[in-house]
């Protein structure tokens, strides 16, 4: 992976996301760069072989890079990385993401309790579903949930759907898997 990782650096803005599609295995790898230029997530998100696409489930730890299973990745970051102590701590949700029909294309990430699901819209836009600004909306199976909706309003184990672009829509299942504390 940081052999792939030292060929963009510079090429993916900062506060901004970019997949690579890297030689004949068709490996596409996502990098996502912090707003000071540091890339802060990267991951396999899927690999094709003699013609027949395969997906993955491992991916990198946003944190200490180490590749994990999916279904690991959420004791390990909520084991190893959920506590920072330093001054500047916020507390945020770890939520994962994944393809509602989907799940091998998937994501952790973390997001404070202070924010708005307008934000977690700009982010899953940013790192993955962005193309024309088209519309989109949070729902529950029994709710749709309003964008000024604070994430702090959520309940941890409560799965929530984002969907994008009502035309040919891309839906991702999300789901708060815990509570962590990060630095501002």
């Amino acid at each position: 992976m940081e052999r792939y990782e030292k060929l963009f650096p510079e090429e993916i803005p900062r506060g901004g996301s970019s997949i690579f599609f890297i030689g004949g295995s068709a490996v596409a790898f996502v990098f996502v760069k912090d707003d000071y230029g540091n890339i802060i997530m990267s991951g396999e998100i899927f690999s094709a072989g003699g013609g027949v696409m395969r997906n993955l489930s491992k991916g990198n730890c946003y944190i200490c890079g180490d590749v994990i299973g999916k279904m690991a990745m959420k004791r390990h970051l909520l084991e190893k990385h959920a506590e920072y102590f330093g001054s500047g701590a916020e507390r945020c949700y770890l939520i994962r993401a994944e393809g509602a029909e989907a799940p091998n294309y998937w994501i952790y990430f973390d997001i404070a309790l202070n924010k708005k699901l307008s934000a977690l819209d700009n982010f899953l836009r940013n790192i993955w579903l962005e193309c024309c600004g088209h519309l989109s909306e949070f729902s529950t199976p029994a709710d749709i949930l309003g964008k000024g909706r604070k994430i702090a309003e959520l309940d941890v184990g409560e799965i929530f759907y984002h969907r994008y672009d009502f035309g040919t829509t891309t839906e991702l299942k999300l789901v708060v898997e815990g509570e962590t504390t990060r630095p501002k």
